[in-house]
């Protein structure tokens, strides 16, 4: 998401989507350029489309030996010939725009050399760099010179490297600088944004997450939700033949108090007033299906939400309009000529298992399923629209039986009211189950502080965040990240933390615990654990000595360079974010502004679980981006090590041999703490006892690893 001032040129990026357009070059022939559209919000809630020009894709491989200036007109020539092999490709007579020589390095292990020479090639369009990837992974020879090259940052998705080269993030402020932009008038426009403007991307500048510019604008988000009535029998309707007879939408401007919502209602035949709320009746189902379609269109919300609309709603409502043969209501995006449609697929995940999932595309427009939200971030006993809002609400649903519908529908408007009222109130318990949890200020401040745009947290799973990151840090540092999986070395089964055997028991003396601040990001910090640090030669540490090199002994032994030889990219990652979720704890406290601290927490929840989430990200062998199980194998091994230690330290310290009343015991430890019998009966005692521990072991471990009491 981005936003935008009008009136100082300022946006907000909402969304993005990369098409291709066909403009007119020299030659007078047509040529496919990438566009990258930038859904945005001014301060004051209008939308705006920004078409975003002149950014190209581009990959990495290595320059081989003897490779010269010369070869790169035979390289260029070769790669067009293996392009034009694809008759889609073959309209396109510049395909390859630019071949750099460059200089930078590999992520993957330390090597002494440090940078070296790539080939950096941008082409015209994103498509042509997966067939150019199995190209030279393949192998190629140019003037007798063989290429067998892997080849780096072919996988990263278009929009993630416009906005990591520009140092966008989503669901933040951009400025676009008067006079460099086109502003295209109403019969010019492609969507049905407020405004739309053309602009090369050189002209988009980020603005700081500070002050105003940390706020989230008011955001357009209306809330909906259906109901449809089987005619023939019982069981659940079918969108082929069974009508919906209403559809509620709630209208809510974010940052507004949530009792602000404009309700209305659309009903098949007339439905009696409802106070508070605006109903909107038809004689028959087509004209209301094409009506609630206007109305999408004119109140242009920036997010869709509801109660499980992506795998129910929504698809009802595009289905029904097939059955109708309403091709009009198919329009629910934003770009005009661009119809919504439903892919359904089936997959597994972690978290869910393997499951069916529908994708509806309705561009410019997050759906922001409250059902999804709160499957993802919440384990309940169950996850009904109504034991969900007792669960935070302490509400409930309206009691209309779903076997009466029928019958209230065909008597009398009273008894359609009554369907209304439900209806209503299915539409506004998403909207407070939104306000309720914080999901706008908490998903906004997710995207902002990982870099990926606010669609992608909602889409793309949990490895997009770290892999933004990871990316916007090489950027940064100049390392490039190879596209393709890079085997772990390793035959060393990956294991978790380290449980202690609990002493099982009824304690009467007070228990204390200690936790590990950050423990595997800080154990990451403290031991440089990283691709760029990890040793796979002997050769390349031939210069160093013992005392530069870090040695996790466990079932293999792993060796890292020291933060003093080359300090590691993903340590440099979690350290900023742990820095900067103490920042914004910091402000957090001094704030004043209600709305600024909801968007504070936010951001130091996304900072710890993002800090959390970088040891993760290198272990997942199964599905990973780029696992390194060395990597995770260390952070473990040394988490496991770190846990017996403090155990060991407890009890030969704190026991009657050094003068202290009672033995020490650790009757429990699991991941990151212990628990500590001191054996005490007084709780302060205890307390005390707890404090001097953590800072005492702490000593023994080295910085920023820190035991705190709890």
């Amino acid at each position: 998401m981005t936003y935008v001032n009008e009136n100082d040129t300022k946006k907000t990026v909402n969304s993005l989507f990369a098409p291709y357009k066909n403009l007119i070059g020299k030659d007078k022939t047509y040529v496919s350029v990438p566009i990258i559209r930038m859904y945005c919000v001014t301060n004051e809630g209008c939308s705006v489309l920004v078409n975003v020009y002149n950014f190209f894709p581009y990959f990495y491989i290595h320059k081989p030996d003897l490779f010269e200036k010369e070869d790169i007109m035979s390289l260029e020539m070769k790669m067009n010939e293996h392009l034009n092999m694809n008759n889609q490709f073959k309209t396109c007579d510049h395909k390859i725009l630019k071949i750099e020589i460059v200089k930078t390095e590999n992520l993957m292990y330390f090597k002494k050399q440090g940078k070296t020479d790539f080939l950096k090639i941008t082409v015209l369009l994103p498509t042509f760099i997966s067939t150019l990837k199995k190209l030279f992974e393949n192998g190629v020879t140019i003037n007798n010179k063989s290429i067998v090259n892997i080849v780096y940052e072919a996988n990263l998705p278009f929009i993630l490297r416009y906005l990591i080269d520009n140092k966008i993030t989503g669901s933040s402020w951009i400025k676009c600088e008067k006079g460099t932009y086109y502003f295209k008038p109403k019969d010019k426009k492609i969507s049905n944004c407020s405004f739309e403007i053309d602009i090369n991307y050189k002209h988009l500048s980020p603005l700081p997450l500070e002050d105003d510019y940390q706020l989230i604008p008011k955001l357009r988000i209306l809330s909906f939700d259906i109901e449809c009535i089987k005619l023939d029998g019982k069981g659940f309707p079918d969108a082929k033949n069974d009508p919906i007879i209403q559809i509620s939408s709630v209208l809510y401007y974010q940052g507004d108090p949530i009792d602000k919502c404009t309700k209305f209602i659309f009903t098949l035949l007339e439905c009696a007033t409802i106070p508070g709320s605006n109903v909107i009746w038809f004689n028959d189902e087509q004209t209301m299906l094409e009506a609630w379609n206007k109305f999408i269109i004119k109140i242009d919300p920036d997010l869709l939400t509801g109660y499980n609309i992506i795998n129910f709603d929504l698809p009802y409502i595009l289905n029904r309009g097939t059955a109708l043969n309403l091709k009009k209501l198919k329009y629910l995006g934003r770009i005009k000529n661009i119809f919504s449609s439903i892919k359904e697929s089936n997959i597994s995940s972690k978290q869910f298992g393997p499951h069916d999932t529908k994708e509806i595309n309705i561009n410019g427009r997050i759906q922001f399923d409250v059902y999804d939200l709160i499957r993802r971030d919440y384990k309940l006993k169950s996850y009904t629209l109504n034991y969900v809002s007792f669960e935070f609400l302490k509400e409930q649903k309206e009691d209309v039986h779903y076997s009466i519908m029928n019958e209230l529908q065909n008597e009398s408007p009273e008894t359609r009211k009554r369907i209304a009222v439900y209806c209503i109130k299915d539409g506004l318990l998403p909207l407070r189950l939104i306000d309720k949890l914080l999901f706008v200020y908490n998903y906004v401040e997710m995207a902002r502080v990982t870099g990926t745009p606010f669609v992608y947290l909602l889409t793309r799973g949990q490895q997009i965040k770290v892999t933004s990151q990871l990316y916007r840090k090489c950027k940064e540092l100049n390392y490039v990240i190879p596209s393709t999986y890079m085997k772990t070395n390793t035959n060393e089964k990956y294991e978790g933390a380290t449980v202690l055997e609990p002493i099982r028991g009824y304690y009467i003396e007070p228990i204390s615990t200690l936790d590990f601040a950050s423990l595997y990001p800080s154990i990451m910090i403290a031991h440089n654990l990283c691709y760029s640090t990890l040793i796979k030669s002997d050769y390349e540490i031939s210069d160093l000595k013992p005392d530069d090199i870090v040695v996790v002994q466990g079932k293999s032994v792993y060796r890292f360079v020291k933060n003093t030889v080359r300090k590691g990219i993903l340590p440099l990652i979690v350290e900023e974010l742990i820095l900067a979720r103490k920042k914004a704890k910091a402000l957090m406290q001094n704030e004043k502004n209600p709305i600024a601290k909801m968007v504070l927490n936010g951001r130091q929840l996304a900072l710890k679980i993002s800090a959390n989430s970088v040891y993760g990200y290198t272990g997942a062998s199964a599905g990973g981006q780029l696992p390194c199980l060395e990597v995770a194998i260390s952070i473990t091994t040394l988490g496991r090590s770190m846990i017996e230690k403090t155990k060991e330290k407890v009890e030969n310290y704190y026991n009657k041999s050094n003068g202290f009343e009672h033995n020490a015991v650790v009757v429990y430890g699991d991941t990151d703490s212990v628990m500590i019998k001191f054996g005490t009966p007084n709780i302060t005692e205890a307390m005390e006892l707890g404090k001097d521990a953590a800072q005492r072991i702490s000593k023994e471990f080295t910085k920023p690893i820190k035991l705190e009491f709890e």
